[in-house]
């Protein structure tokens, strides 16, 4: 992705997880998926938290595991179906509290 596609792909997150939060209120739910986001026809699975929470560890811990899965039983030849992380970022924003969010 370009950095202005992958701006456009942040924003979209963003708004799609804010209105998710807003049907949501009382079940506290903090992930989703989403088809089709940014005109991309790929199912995504997006956790949202507060930046202290875990995150970040989520998001080394799921890396690792998906990277040595592949580099040792190769992709689709036998290897455990463990998710892909695609990205990880934190949007800081005046007008909301700031939050983190893992997209795999």
């Amino acid at each position: 992705m370009t950095e202005d596609e992958l701006s456009a792909f942040e924003v979209n997150i963003i708004v799609t997880c804010e209105k998710h939060k807003q049907d949501c209120q009382q079940t506290k739910d903090s992930c989703l998926f989403v088809s089709d986001l940014a005109g991309k026809p790929t199912t995504y699975f997006i956790k949202f938290d507060h930046p202290s929470g875990t995150l970040w560890s989520e998001f080394c811990t799921q890396s690792y595991i998906y990277d040595y899965a592949v580099s040792h039983n190769g992709a689709g030849n036998g290897a455990p179906r463990i998710p892909r992380v695609y990205h990880y970022f934190e949007s800081r924003n005046q007008s909301r509290a700031a939050i983190a969010f893992l997209v795999m």
